[in-house]
């Protein structure tokens, strides 16, 4: 669980997060308080800081009341395409 240089990826989720805890109505210390996650490590998650772990992802999942799957197709609009989509298109370029 690095931080530093934002990627699109972990900006995409920054924001996914941020949408989901200003529809309920959380403040970033109450929801890294519930999903039991330092509260500045919450802050660079949301900035696009960090690149989580998927325990941390579920706690953040969890802690904003859905399933981690919803908060990946959340994330997947950010970015403006499913992640499927990339991967795919970076294994068969790195093929080549």
């Amino acid at each position: 669980m690095t931080r530093g240089a934002r990627t699109p990826l972990q900006a995409a989720f920054g924001r996914a997060v941020i949408r989901l805890r200003k529809r309920r109505k959380i403040s970033q210390e109450k929801l890294a308080q519930l999903a039991g996650i330092n509260r500045t490590y919450m802050g660079d998650v949301e900035r696009g800081e960090r690149n989580l772990a998927l325990q941390n992802m579920e706690k953040i999942a969890n802690a904003l009341g859905v399933k981690l799957s919803q908060l990946i197709r959340i994330m997947e609009k950010e970015v403006g395409r499913p992640l499927s989509q990339g991967s795919a298109r970076k294994r068969t370029n790195g093929a080549s």
